[in-house]
């Protein structure tokens, strides 16, 4: 596999990783048009976790989003 590696060239496996990263990444905002306060606040959870305690600012997203969904799922 090392010597494999070795004959792809750099600019191509980077972009092979970022086709990937991409469609990763459309298909988690692709939700966001139904659930914009979820995924809002969420977004603002990380922002403010990510300024004050940068090492926890996923866990604070995890907690905020189990929250709001709780939350709206009680209301429903």
């Amino acid at each position: 596999f090392a010597r494999l590696m070795k004959l792809i060239p750099h600019s191509l496996a980077a972009a092979m990783l970022a086709g990937v990263l991409l469609q990763l990444s459309l298909k988690a905002f692709s939700n966001l048009e139904g659930h914009v306060l979820l995924c809002g606040s969420m977004l603002a959870a990380w922002l403010v976790a990510k300024a004050v305690a940068p090492r926890y600012a996923i866990v604070a997203t995890l907690l905020v989003g189990g929250f709001v969904a709780w939350r709206w799922r009680c209301h429903e």
